[in-house]
């Protein structure tokens, strides 16, 4: 199938998700609450899934984002001194195990690769975190396991994907048309379909990184050493499956619109203001979609509250993880 320039640009675009949502950007030190010697692991269909722990309270299992993308950048320290932290090195990155079908990186496997890592956590309900494409893991996970949840936050994230997502980017685009950095971020698509390495994902994801932040322009240099490490795995990329486990450029995508009804689970939708990615139009459905959901909108973030605004980032899921019934 011929993808048309506007659906390639906005895959690329959406696929950016990754590095921001799970790059190896700045951390707390080691002395912080919590800190773990090293990573943990469950086994799911034969494949190891690493996952790393932080933090004491209610268990709180946090998807980053993707796919492809390293799970460091999702660390939230402020949620971490309320809750246990429980955040998950996707299959095909890092320490996690390679998937023997390189189709096979679809948002089932990594609904499956939650439920293995609760499992192995020996808890019998917790509080689902998903970030963009972990987004989409943890509303399918909501909607296979709804049992083993006590709550769930989705952020920075959509219900649809495919072209209506695309278009949604496209516009938002627009936003940054006058800065300074728009044409060099702009010129990291045009390579692409051309990358083939690890290298050359990280590469790519290193020039666009500014259209996942609110103000690039007067902020960036706050953010230069978080885009020094990136860090990118390009075989998870590969899937792109239709129903939207890469953000799929093709019309015919993940939709869970018309399922959201079933969602009982206490649900925050949190979603920066300029976040030109999943924007706060997509939060706004979702919210629309899951009755009693909570919205949070971040004013001053766009893709990367926890990061932007890490005070209010964490006030808003603190509250909600208050709410929550035991």
């Amino acid at each position: 199938m011929k993808i048309s320039p506007v659906h390639r640009v906005a895959g690329v675009l959406v696929l950016s998700l990754a590095f921001m949502a799970c790059s190896t950007g700045p951390r707390p030190p080691a002395t912080a609450a919590g800190a773990e010697p090293r990573a943990r692991q469950a086994v799911v269909d034969g494949v190891p899934v690493a996952f790393h722990v932080f933090g004491s309270g209610p268990v709180v299992i946090a998807h980053p984002g993707g796919p492809g993308g390293d799970w460091g950048s999702l660390r939230m320290p402020e949620v971490e001194q309320v809750a246990t932290v429980v955040y998950i090195e996707p299959f095909g990155t890092g320490v996690s195990g390679r998937l023997a079908d390189p189709n096979g990186y679809t948002i089932e496997a990594y609904v499956k690769a939650v439920e293995g890592v609760r499992a192995a956590l020996g808890v019998d309900r917790v509080v689902l975190l998903g970030h963009s494409h972990g987004g989409f893991v943890a509303q399918g996970y909501a909607l296979t396991h709804p049992e083993h949840l006590r709550g769930l936050i989705l952020y920075d994230t959509s219900p649809v994907t495919g072209g209506e997502l695309g278009r949604d980017i496209m516009s938002n685009l627009q936003w940054f048309e006058h800065e300074p950095w728009f044409a060099e971020a702009s010129a990291g698509f045009a390579a692409f379909s051309e990358e083939k390495t690890d290298a050359d994902a990280t590469a790519g994801m290193k020039r666009t990184m500014p259209f996942t932040f609110a103000d690039w322009t007067h902020r960036g240099h706050e953010f230069a050493a978080y885009r020094e490490q990136v860090q990118m795995w390009i075989g998870p990329r590969q899937t792109v499956p239709p129903e939207g486990g890469a953000f799929s450029t093709g019309e015919t995508s993940f939709d869970v619109r018309p399922r959201l009804h079933e969602v009982k689970t206490p649900t925050l939708i949190l979603v920066g203001a300029r976040d030109a990615i999943c924007s706060e139009k997509m939060a706004r459905m979702a919210h629309a979609g899951i009755q009693g959901s909570r919205l949070v909108v971040l004013a001053h973030s766009g893709h990367m509250g926890h990061i932007e605004e890490p005070v209010e980032h964490g006030r808003a899921i603190r509250e909600f993880l208050a709410t929550l019934a035991p």
